[in-house]
């Protein structure tokens, strides 16, 4: 299942996260707050996170957490967990693919081909 790409959390476009491919089964994951790193099983992600020392509130600053994200189409539902800092505080979110992403490439493609072939 490809997972690689831009999300939103909770469709909010003003809350990026970047989820690249760093191995065999894991990924990094990146938001404008926080990073983190994970590992998919199947249409199972289970990752850990860490708020970034450019967040203002103290709490989250000593704040690490897990992911445990349901892989649908177009989204991955998470169950967020921080266990150390603010440990115990649960949390629900979507992560929403962008919209725009890889759509209409393969028509794009049938047009460059269309184009070239009647300029012949």
């Amino acid at each position: 299942m490809k997972i690689v790409g831009r999300y939103y959390i909770n469709g909010d476009y003003l809350n990026p996260v970047t989820i690249k491919k760093i191995g065999d089964n894991k990924y990094s994951v990146d938001s404008l707050n926080w990073w983190g790193t994970g590992i998919i099983d199947g249409k199972v992600y289970f990752g850990v996170f860490h708020y970034m020392p450019i967040i203002e509130n103290e709490h989250l600053l000593t704040t690490f957490g897990t992911h445990l994200g349901v892989i649908e189409e177009g989204v991955i539902r998470v169950k967020g967990t921080n266990v150390i800092g603010m440990a115990g505080t649960k949390f629900d979110v979507n992560w929403e693919r962008e919209v725009t992403q890889n759509i209409g490439y393969k028509e794009m493609d049938e047009e460059k081909k269309d184009k070239k072939s009647k300029k012949r």
